[in-house]
């Protein structure tokens, strides 16, 4: 008996899998590539294109899982997640309307705003990457004129 009690100690239960989606309030569209975790562990995962989930090996118990994305507020919803039973949710994020500042890629080595950048500069759209989707922002660089990574 005390053996069982040392291993439950040492190794507590743990359940699956937690799944689930993140989607916009109100809307109910997927974000996609979300951060989701669990509040206060290293344990985390990212969101697919669809805006699903899956965080494995959370310890049994009451759990606060976070969700949070760029240009959307972020959340937390505590939840009970019992040992050995998988759990669906959905996390809703709201639409904050932050968006990013350009960027302007250079070969100087210095910050350069693109109002003072002495070369013209292109301005590449989301649509721009879009049509050339890549798994990463250093591919996406090689289709650019006269970037070379």
């Amino acid at each position: 008996m005390k053996h069982l009690l040392l291993i439950l100690l040492l190794f507590p239960p743990s359940v699956l899998a937690q799944t689930g989606t993140v989607r916009v309030a109100g809307t109910g569209r997927p974000v996609p590539f979300a951060s989701v975790g669990v509040a206060g562990t290293t344990r985390g995962a990212t969101a697919t294109e669809t805006g699903a989930f899956v965080l494995t090996e959370i310890a049994a118990g009451k759990v606060t899982l976070t969700a949070s994305a760029i240009g959307y507020g972020k959340t937390e919803r505590a939840v009970t997640v019992q040992a050995g039973q998988e759990t669906t949710l959905t996390l809703n994020l709201t639409d904050d309307g932050a968006v990013l500042d350009e960027v302007v890629v250079s070969g100087t080595l210095q910050p350069v705003l693109r109002s003072e950048s002495p070369v013209p500069v292109e301005v590449l759209t989301p649509t721009f990457f879009k049509k050339n989707p890549t798994p990463c922002l250093f591919e996406a660089l090689q289709n650019v004129n006269d970037v070379r990574p």
